[in-house]
């Protein structure tokens, strides 16, 4: 029987797409195992461009509500899966609950939030890295910077050739901006840099 594990993935698109390189490193490493994703329902398309991933359970719970029923359901949902392990990736007590409800054998995570009963797999927090991308992959066991996010837009997804977009050359989006405020946005002249480099 193939193991199947559960990726709790973080409710922010750019730590998600982040979280990709997590996923790859992981699915290198146990190239057998089925990965599946928590995530938010605003994030299931971006799923689909993340090719290891096999099934999405999407939820709709709001920042800061924990509605510890629906939690439940989700668990419920979860453990008719038969989950073997779960990671999961934000350091909130939150998020953290559904696999424990879920009684998924093992449950990894960073340590932070008195997480203490949530987790049984915990790890310490390595404040020596900077980057979020490599506190992902240092919960993969993998090494800074060995993997970085790859994301892949279905075949279904590609732009037509009529809608003004040449699908044969690179296409660069910028985003702009942060949904809390300049803290996680990046400064104008770098949006500039990237754009002149392309």
């Amino acid at each position: 029987m193939t193991d199947r594990w559960l990726i709790v993935f973080p409710n922010w698109v750019g730590d998600a797409v982040m979280a990709h390189a997590f996923v790859r490193a992981l699915q290198a490493a146990n190239p057998t195992v089925m990965l599946d994703a928590l995530v938010p329902q605003y994030l299931v398309d971006l799923m689909r461009a993340m090719p290891e991933i096999q099934h999405v359970i999407p939820h709709t719970l709001k920042h800061g509500n924990i509605n510890f029923s629906y939690q439940k359901q989700l668990a419920d949902q979860c453990a008719l899966r038969g989950y073997q392990r779960a990671y999961v990736l934000p350091n909130s007590w939150k998020s953290a609950l559904v696999p424990f409800l879920a009684r998924i054998p093992e449950r990894h995570g960073w340590l932070g939030e008195c997480r203490f009963g949530l987790l049984n797999r915990k790890h310490y927090h390595p404040k020596r890295i900077e980057r979020m991308v490599d506190r992902f992959l240092a919960l993969a066991e993998a090494a800074p910077g060995s993997w970085l996010p790859k994301l892949t837009v279905p075949a279904a997804d590609v732009s037509k050739p009529d809608d003004g977009l040449d699908a044969s050359r690179p296409l660069l989006v910028l985003c702009p901006g942060a949904a809390f405020g300049p803290a996680k946005s990046w400064k104008a002249e770098y949006f500039s840099q990237v754009a002149d480099h392309y």
